[in-house]
């Protein structure tokens, strides 16, 4: 089986020393890599081209956040990110990073970022295999009380804004998020979720009835009998995309 390239990196030689121990007890990984700092890390990852990259959170000359949301814009590694700071947890999530783990890295923690890795990618190598835009196979990491879960855009089923939080529907469970609502919108509205509220978004195909008002939609019903009020600024668009199925 074709290894699993890994590049590791962290301001801290302790921290590199121990990321190589637990790294190299996992079958299946190759350490390709490493780098104390960010810039120094980017420049390598370009050249190595590993599967996966473990990032200190505050490496300087850019930190692990910042060479994260560069990594994804180009359609790089998946990235974990490390630090002994809690405070980084939510925005590693907006750069969607595959998981977060805390200082001092534990075997079960790094082998579990490890094996979610593997498979976000290869979920993102079969999109590519079969044509597939990427957003068919893409989600997020959310966090959870047991640590944290993978949630599909295409499994959302709708989404409400509450305050600096964000409440993700599924079939199966909520989740909360901390992250902006235009945001979503971006990576969202590919999947087939449409916005239909300022603080509302639902999946088109989950409509199983609309009620109107005396002008326009005032709110739908999905089929497990939840309402989703509708923004009078949304109304009209809408309609289009339920005329559009």
């Amino acid at each position: 089986m074709k290894p699993f390239r890994v590049f590791i990196a962290d301001e801290e030689l302790g921290g590199l020393e121990r990321l190589h121990s637990i790294l190299r007890a996992i079958p299946g990984i190759e350490v390709v890599g490493e780098a104390r700092n960010g810039e120094d890390a980017e420049r390598a990852i370009v050249r190595s081209d590993p599967d996966l990259a473990v990032l200190g959170a505050r490496m300087p000359r850019k930190n692990g956040l910042q060479l994260a949301a560069s990594l994804r814009e180009e359609g790089g590694p998946e990235v974990v990110l490390i630090s002994a700071d809690e405070s980084f947890a939510v925005d590693a999530y907006a750069v969607e990073a595959v998981d977060y783990i805390l200082k001092p890295a534990q075997f079960s923690r790094v082998a579990m970022a490890v094996e979610r890795a593997r498979r976000l990618r290869r979920l993102r190598q079969l999109a590519q295999g079969s044509g597939a835009p990427a957003s068919a196979m893409r989600g997020m990491w959310v966090t959870t009380r047991s640590g944290s879960a993978f949630v599909a855009y295409d499994k959302v089923v709708w989404v409400e804004a509450q305050r600096e939080y964000v409440l993700l529907h599924t079939d199966e469970r909520d989740y909360i998020v901390r992250r902006a609502m235009k945001d979503l919108e971006d990576v969202l509205l590919p999947s087939g979720i449409a916005r239909v509220h300022r603080s509302r978004f639902v999946r088109l195909s989950k409509i199983v009835e609309i009620r109107r008002g005396r002008r326009a939609v005032q709110e739908v019903v999905l089929e497990d009998g939840t309402l989703i009020p509708v923004g009078a600024k949304y109304a009209a668009g809408l309609s289009r995309s339920l005329s559009a199925r």
